[in-house]
């Protein structure tokens, strides 16, 4: 059932980017594929968190997927599905909300949970393009104060997919 909607999906883009016209579908056709895809994902987020937890991150990495987002992050969180949860934020574009995870993690007690949290929010903002500067200068200091070599990395694109040349010199 998700194939009938998601295939037609996928090929109304590919055809619109690639300025051909065999597959456009109309407006109201694309949403109504949307609107059905979402609720099957969501769905068998919701199936699969009662009956197997394991298949929800394979579900989370579709290129498609399109889980109602709200509806997920509830579930996953009360589920204690942080890595699914992860998966979800980064999936989605939702960048802050997967830095602000990792921010949380920093300020916990525990020894391992903070040098982890460091790594993975370092991790992160390397894997940002130019355009997410405003997030890479925002928390770039926690990485900055604990590990300066990491931070430097962060900003010289040794390590990272970021092309440190393309950042407004003034801002850094």
């Amino acid at each position: 059932k998700r194939q009938e909607h998601s295939k037609p999906i996928n090929l109304h883009f590919l055809d619109y980017k690639e300025e051909r016209k065999e597959n456009i579908l109309s407006t109201n056709s694309l949403k109504r594929h949307e609107i059905a895809l979402e609720l099957i994902d969501t769905v068998l987020l919701k199936a699969y968190l009662m009956i197997n937890p394991k298949l929800i991150g394979p579900l989370l990495r579709l290129k498609n997927c399109c889980c109602i987002i709200s509806e997920a992050e509830k579930d996953l969180k009360k589920a204690g599905l942080f890595e699914e949860l992860l998966i979800l934020y980064e999936r989605k574009k939702m960048f802050r909300k997967y830095l602000e995870y990792f921010q949380r993690e920093v300020k916990k007690p525990e020894a391992s949970t903070h040098a982890h949290g460091i790594e993975k929010i370092a991790t992160f903002l390397m894997k940002l393009k130019s355009e997410q500067l405003s997030l890479i200068l925002e928390f770039s200091p926690i990485v900055l104060a604990e590990d300066i070599e990491l931070g430097v990395k962060i900003f010289t694109g040794i390590d990272s997919s970021v092309d440190a040349k393309n950042f407004d010199r003034d801002s850094v």
